[in-house]
């Protein structure tokens, strides 16, 4: 497994793992191909999958369910069952949208943000199992919409990048409102039947959302699958600790909701003097109520 890099490159990239101290992340901070095996030849009883492109001429093997099994292992202590249990229940809830609609009919939702990003590697694992169980289903990259702030920070783009390229992402970015872009996203990919979202009961107007939600009346037919719905900010940073994914380097600068550049800042109540940014990292929030607290127009 590679070594983490240096802070500088992080920095660069928008891409940090500094949580992770000197443990290397699960995957590596560069900009480099991942291993590739051949697609498997489909059988006769296998789904057929839509019309081959360049990117669906091979299988991609990331080593995400792996690493997922191992860290459920180092959960098994009866102080570790609520964490372990909330990624048992995500994952369960990945499997069933697969199962429901096809490794080609489930999408994401994602922007950069620590929810998401870890929603990201649950849902490449939960593909992963699925076509170590379906062999001869052909692996495709997953259909991603990333609705982009109107001027989105720096590292929040390059993070976004990044992600695409390591998880070989098939990725459309949309500049405007969440519901112009799930139309045009949809629009464009007929095929999609429900899109991941990393929304969790304490964000706005999700109280009384559930695991499998349409989309409301007006908006464009689709069913929201919410895997991580009833899980609290310390564990979504529990979570990315213990699976070891990188995440966006401001989170390091003391941000700990992101939005735009005009409508995020970081943390008040994560002021640090003696830290290099003036600020602790996200994951040095303890109450997750003030999680938004640097939402707010500058």
């Amino acid at each position: 497994m590679p070594a983490a890099a240096d802070s500088s490159l992080a920095s660069d990239t928008g891409v940090s793992t500094a949580l992770f101290g000197n443990l290397p992340p699960t995957l590596p901070l560069r900009l480099a191909p991942l291993r590739k095996t051949p697609a498997p030849k489909p059988s006769a009883t296998a789904p057929a999958a839509p019309a081959a492109d360049k990117a669906s001429a091979t299988t991609t093997t990331h080593g995400t369910y792996r690493q997922f099994v191992a860290v459920l292992e180092q959960l098994s202590g009866p102080e570790h069952a609520k964490l372990r249990g909330k990624l048992e229940q995500a994952m369960s809830v990945i499997s069933e949208a697969i199962e429901r609609y096809g490794p080609y009919g489930v999408s994401l939702s994602f922007n950069g943000g620590k929810d998401c990003t870890v929603l990201l590697f649950l849902m490449v694992a939960g593909l992963e199992k699925y076509h170590q169980e379906h062999p001869d289903v052909h692996a495709r990259p997953i259909k991603t919409l990333y609705v982009s702030a109107e001027v989105p920070f720096d590292e929040m783009d390059q993070f976004v990048d990044y992600c695409e390229d390591m998880f070989q992402l098939d990725l459309m970015k949309i500049l405007g409102g969440m519901k112009s872009a799930l139309e045009r996203f949809l629009d464009s990919n007929r095929v999609i039947k429900a899109i991941l979202v990393g929304t969790r009961r304490t964000d706005p107007y999700s109280g009384s959302l559930h695991s499998f939600a349409p989309t409301d009346s007006g908006w464009p037919p689709v069913m929201r699958v919410l895997p991580i719905l009833d899980w609290e900010y310390t564990e979504v940073w529990e979570a990315i600790k213990l699976l070891r994914v990188p995440y966006c380097s401001l989170y390091d600068k003391g941000y700990t909701s992101l939005g735009g550049v005009h409508d995020t800042v970081p943390n008040p109540h994560l002021q640090d003097a003696a830290s290099k940014s003036g600020y602790l990292p996200a994951y040095a929030l303890k109450d997750g109520t003030r999680e938004r607290e640097g939402r707010t127009k500058r």
